[in-house]
């Protein structure tokens, strides 16, 4: 057993038994997404799909839209729709990522000296 299936396995448990436990928001959102994100990882589409939708979702519902792994997430649904031969699905997750970029513009920081 190599280590991505080993890494699979474990995430699948979690991700499984995360689904109506009383978890920190941060970390049910890092559960949910680290199954869908082993199985993109291995190439298996199929499953990846409905797993990484799953993510998004439990994402959205525990308000963790501003961490990296939403945007991460939302773009490996356009490469899984892609793979799948989807258009209709990654036109829409292509949308999604694009009015997430839109809303949410990256921080810059301040080069004043004092």
């Amino acid at each position: 057993m190599n280590r991505l299936d080993e890494a699979l396995a474990a995430s699948k448990e979690l991700f499984e038994n995360s689904r109506g436990a009383q978890l920190d928001a941060l970390l049910a959102g890092s559960m949910a997404s680290d199954y869908g994100r082993i199985l993109f990882k291995m190439k298996r589409f199929e499953e990846a799909g409905p797993a990484l939708s799953e993510a998004i979702a439990r994402m959205e519902s525990l308000e963790q839209t501003a961490h990296p792994r939403y945007l991460t997430t939302m773009k490996q649904m356009i490469q899984v729709s892609d793979e799948l031969k989807r258009p209709t699905d990654a036109k829409m997750w292509q949308d999604r990522v694009a009015a997430y970029v839109a809303s949410h513009p990256p921080a810059t920081t301040s080069t004043t000296r004092p």
